[in-house]
């Protein structure tokens, strides 16, 4: 069985950082740190906060004061990491401790800004086109910045503004666009940039430049980073495992592992690591029962993404604060206590294609290099080609989304015809919301 590692193009979201399960990995500084934050009060706080931002989405005031918490807090966690990075270490676990701090304090900061990202997503009545395409530009979010007093002189004054629903981008990993993104009424988005100042230097040229390219996008269609793309809506309903995922993740928190095949093409592992006595032991029994579950899958093409590769930011998938499980099971998701691996037989998947009358004519890296990275996979059907971004092969992992429902909106735009053929961009799903919280 080879294994690809999915997501192959570079990450160049400068807000991420990553760590993973690995042999030894009890014994690292980023495991330590994590476990340091999952025994420590901040969970419930974290907990509160999500709840917060999913029973009173309709409450200006609340989500106010929830955003203000989260700005606070945020940068608390900024300042502890420029703390422990001024310090110099003398001994080997020295160093490992400030390594551990300087973790939890960013897996804190980051689990605030999916909280804050799911206010977002909310707030755009969960259009995943908006939260992508705003979050195409490379960003390092800070909330300590020059321009802070005027973003927030804005923010308030919009939140007197009747029918108008404003987001402090800094509190979000997936608004990378203008300082403050303000929801209308009407269901409408206006991103604006706040600055103190005139200075016209070519960093704020540029972020004008990607701005109104995004807006054109968002409008139906447009340019983005030299490719045209269109934005559109189809009348279906996505089709997905996540209560599966749900049910591993339940087995996982009473016995710190828990792993299945739920389905022909798809094996899933999860990890508590709270509940982990020996990691080793643990990683080594998960690959044995694996490859036992999956013996049939012999020598196919296998991806795997893990959920830490995604906790910390990525835009093809959407952020665990909008899943359907409870707020705690989030969190926890999002600090790395719980975590899970999807591993996808991509061979059975294109199978699923062809039994439906779609040849494969590219995939994975052939597919990327073909289309400058943005399908990983396209497919024809008596002669109608149809592309698959990168994000969709994402959702197969991390949102558990069935090869059906991507075959679906295959046959929906062979349906409306060739005016339609092999565009690139992204398609909404009127049905998705509906699986979100």
């Amino acid at each position: 069985m080879s294994t690809e590692r999915a997501g192959k193009v570079a990450n160049k979201y400068k807000r991420a950082f990553s760590w993973r399960l690995q042999q030894g990995a009890a014994l690292n500084p980023a495991a330590h740190g994590s476990a340091r934050l999952a025994n420590g009060d901040y969970p419930d706080i974290l907990e509160d906060y999500l709840i917060t931002s999913r029973k009173r989405q309709h409450n200006p005031t609340a989500m106010a004061q929830l955003q203000m918490h989260i700005l606070h807090d945020a940068a608390v966690q900024e300042k502890s990491i420029k703390h422990y990075k001024a310090q110099t270490p003398v001994t080997e676990r020295e160093r490992e401790f400030i390594d551990s701090q300087i973790f939890m304090h960013r897996m804190t900061a980051n689990t605030l800004r999916i909280i804050g990202d799911g206010i977002a997503w909310r707030a755009f009545g969960y259009d995943r086109s908006v939260p992508r395409v705003l979050s195409q530009n490379p960003v390092n979010q800070v909330i300590l910045s020059e321009g802070l007093i005027a973003e927030m002189d804005y923010w308030s004054s919009e939140f007197f503004t009747r029918g108008s629903f404003p987001i402090l981008n800094c509190i979000t990993n997936c608004l990378a666009l203008g300082d403050v993104t303000v929801v209308r009424e009407d269901g409408s988005v206006e991103v604006v940039e706040v600055k103190a100042g005139k200075t016209k230097d070519s960093r704020k040229i540029k972020q004008k430049q990607r701005l109104g390219a995004a807006i054109e996008v968002l409008n139906g269609y447009g340019k983005l980073d030299e490719k045209f793309v269109s934005v559109k809506t189809l009348p279906l309903t996505p089709q997905n495992y996540l209560s599966k995922l749900e049910e591993l993740l339940q087995q996982a928190e009473q016995q710190g592992t828990s792993g299945a095949l739920i389905s022909p093409y798809c094996y899933v592992e999860c990890f508590d690591i709270s509940k982990i006595e020996d990691m080793t032991a643990a990683l080594s029994h998960l690959k044995a029962t694996r490859i036992e579950k999956t013996s049939n899958w012999k020598e196919e093409l296998t991806s795997e993404i893990d959920s830490m590769q995604v906790a910390t930011f990525s835009p093809n998938v959407a952020p665990f604060s909008i899943f359907p499980f409870s707020e705690r099971t989030c969190v926890e998701l999002a600090i790395g206590l719980k975590s899970y691996t999807c591993y996808v037989n991509l061979e059975l998947v294109f199978v699923g294609f062809q039994k439906e009358g779609w040849l494969i004519e590219k995939q994975m890296n052939d597919a990327l290099q073909d289309s400058d990275n943005y399908a990983a996979l396209m497919v024809k059907k008596n002669g109608f080609y149809c592309h698959f971004p990168p994000s969709d092969i994402a959702k197969l992992h991390m949102e558990l989304l069935t090869p059906e429902s991507l075959i679906a909106q295959c046959e929906y735009l062979r349906g409306l015809g060739r005016e339609h053929e092999g565009e690139y961009g992204y398609l909404l799903l009127e049905g998705e919301a509906s699986q979100w919280r």
